[in-house]
Order: structure tokens, then sequence, then C-alpha cells
């Protein structure tokens, strides 16, 4: 049996916003199983602070269950051989490592370990790092989710703010596809 996740978005109120997050969910393979939607007054809003690194890093651990991760710039990224190599690729790139990055080593151990480097596409504006001891593999399924949460947090940063993201055309497409 499949483990469920729940997922909450809050999306502007515009023809062609839930189809666009549904259209990458689906691209990913999940299945949505259900769909609440809650009217508030206004328009919707996402505080600076749901776009910083801590809230990333907290919304990936939480929706990929990989844990502990760091969140940082291409620019930071490119410090480390795995950044560097998962930025050229334009997507994640998973290594064992006899040395890990010194931001993963939260818990002060020495050694080895499986690092997990992804990018948020190809023109990335994040990058994500975790690593794990050798006897814990990422699996195929967690990169996957990870990619999809990656890519879902970058359409809908399009789709709700739009003027930051000169890509975001396809966005003010659909709403004003009305």
């Amino acid at each position: 049996m499949s483990g469920f996740t729940q997922l909450r978005i809050e999306l502007p109120d515009h023809p062609g916003a839930l189809a666009a997050v549904t259209r990458v969910l689906a691209q990913h393979g999940t299945n949505v199983v259900e769909v609440s939607i809650h009217e508030v007054d206004g328009g919707v809003r996402v505080p600076r602070a749901s776009r910083s690194p801590k809230c990333v890093t907290t919304g990936v651990a939480v929706l990929t269950g990989i844990a502990p991760i760091h969140v940082m710039t291409p620019a930071e990224a490119l410090e480390y051989p795995i950044g560097a190599a998962a930025l050229r690729r334009g997507a994640p790139v998973v290594q064992r490592l006899d040395r890990v990055p010194d931001v993963l080593r939260s818990d002060g151990g020495e050694g080895g370990r499986w690092v997990l480097a992804a990018p948020d596409g190809p023109e990335a504006q994040l990058v994500v790092l975790a690593a794990r001891p050798y006897v814990i593999r990422f699996t195929a399924t967690e990169v996957r989710r990870l990619v999809a949460v990656l890519d879902c947090r970058r359409r809908l940063r399009a789709v709700v703010h739009p003027e930051q993201d000169e890509r975001a055309t396809w966005s003010r497409a659909l709403a004003s596809n009305a």
C-alpha cells in the first residue's frame, strides 16, 4: 500500500491555476485522490518568509521524507563538486563520497556518505543537498519525488509571482485564458 501525502497549495483565483498544479503532479506520476478548495477573502498573497531557504528546507523535508537537507543558491552549490555536477546536468546527482560537504555534517559524523544534489531545474534558482550513511541509499522514488516537489515549487512561484520570473509567460497565458 502506498503512503499518502497531504499537500496544501495556495493559488490565485483564476482559470487554469489548479490545472497547472495538477498537470505538474501528473507528469511525475502523482495520483490526486482528493481536492479541497477553501476560499479566502481578498487575493492570495505569499509572504516573503515562505520563499526563504528555511521554509523551502521544511517543505522539501516534509513532502519528500528526505532529511536532513540543506538548501543553497547555485553560486554556493558550485563550491562543491557534486553541486557543480548537478548544475551542469540540470538534474539530480547522487554520489558516494568519502568527504561530505561541510553544510551536511550537522550530526558531527565523519566519513563517507551517499550525497544527493538536486537543482530546481535546468536554470536553477536553488539547489538541495542531502546526505545519508552508506547503508541507506537514496531510492529512485525519493529522487523523483524531490524533483516533482522542486518543479512544483518553481512553477507555482511563476504563477503566483510572474513578475519575478520572465520564464513564466505560460502562467500568464493560462490566467488570461478565461
